[in-house]
């Protein structure tokens, strides 16, 4: 079982009480951010789905790999 780590800057205490909740919550948000470029602007859906994709493939990376949850 991993140990809860607090973040204390952060104003949504509620929402978000660890780092790796807030990883969890900034995870979807390069992906909408592309398909909201894809939908908005002439980009191809493709191109603006794996354009999004991978910032959240190197967050998941992160999260799993180089800040894994430890006890």
């Amino acid at each position: 079982m991993s140990t809860r780590e607090p973040i204390d800057d952060i104003a949504f205490d509620c929402l978000i009480r660890s780092r790796y909740d807030l990883l969890l919550f900034l995870l979807p948000i390069p992906l909408i951010i592309g398909i909201l470029t894809s939908v908005i602007t002439a980009v191809p859906f493709s191109v603006g789905v794996s354009t999004g994709g991978v910032p959240s493939v190197v967050l998941l990376g992160y999260g799993l790999f180089i800040d894994d949850p430890s006890r």
